[in-house]
């Protein structure tokens, strides 16, 4: 988590050049490496970071064989439909709720004395004022077990604002 958490406090002129993917041609697929949540929650990391998103074909319907890509043709594998739904309202929800745009900031995220569950979680922001604009908080846990934490914003006008979360669904 550590190396994660180092890896986003990068320059975010660093960040905003890169490409961030979870499976391509040439590494194995990532629904036959993560469990299911912990696949959602890397997805939602790749859909809302700064830096160019790639999908590589197969991975919505949670696809497991890393056929060759020269062979053009892959085995018959059952798809998983509640995968491939979940993908799609992720990235309608992040692209309907325009989730990244504006500026991007990581948040910290404090946890208690008897609970440093909170180490398990990356926090960030994209704010985007002005007409239209709009605020965004995006928490993942990048454990398997519950996390909670105090996520500091740092927006100091929200006193009397109403908010709403949106959560891709499991």
């Amino acid at each position: 988590m550590a190396g994660v958490r180092g890896h986003l406090r990068a320059d975010l002129a660093y960040q905003s050049r890169l490409v961030r993917f979870l499976e391509n041609h040439d590494e194995p697929r990532i629904a036959g490496l993560l469990p299911g949540d912990a696949e959602r929650a890397a997805a939602v990391a790749i859909a809302t970071l700064p830096g160019a998103t790639l999908w590589h074909e197969g991975q919505f319907e949670g696809r497991r064989v890393r056929p060759p890509v020269f062979l053009s043709r892959r085995p018959g594998e059952p798809p998983d439909p509640a995968l491939a739904s979940w993908y799609r309202r992720l990235l309608a929800t992040v692209a309907s709720h325009r989730v990244r745009a504006g500026d991007w900031q990581l948040l910290d995220v404090a946890g208690w004395p008897d609970n440093d569950s909170c180490r398990n979680l990356l926090a960030w922001s994209w704010t985007a004022d002005g007409a239209g604009g709009g605020r965004h908080v995006v928490v993942v846990n990048l454990s398997t077990e519950p996390a909670d934490g105090r996520v500091g914003l740092g927006w100091t006008n929200l006193h009397g604002r109403s908010w709403n979360p949106h959560r891709p669904a499991r």
